[in-house]
């Protein structure tokens, strides 16, 4: 199975992505799978634990560090600016990428 699974939710399948596929990837033993909306300040991270998945939580920086891709971490502030589109700069700036 693969080790990672993300969803972008809509309002026409974010039932399925929280019911069908989150249990379908769970059986399958994926060992994370993230839920991310992309119009309001809400992503969720979920890490197969034995045979289910348990909600992970950013730590006290607001960082969510992956343990399915050894190494990667992001802040999910990233996807929601104050003001105006998403900058992808700063974002990269803070992971090193550029």
């Amino acid at each position: 199975p693969p080790d990672l699974a993300v969803e972008i939710l809509s309002r026409s399948t974010q039932h399925d992505d929280r019911t069908v596929k989150k249990a379908g990837y769970e059986q399958a033993g994926v060992a994370e799978y993230w839920l991310i909306h992309p119009e309001r300040p809400l992503a969720e991270f979920y890490r197969l634990t034995g045979v289910s998945y348990s909600l992970v939580l950013p730590d006290e920086e607001g960082i969510f560090r992956s343990q399915a891709v050894p190494g990667f971490w992001l802040k999910p502030a990233w996807f929601w600016p104050d003001v105006g589109d998403p900058n992808p700069l700063p974002a990269l700036r803070e992971l090193g990428v550029i």
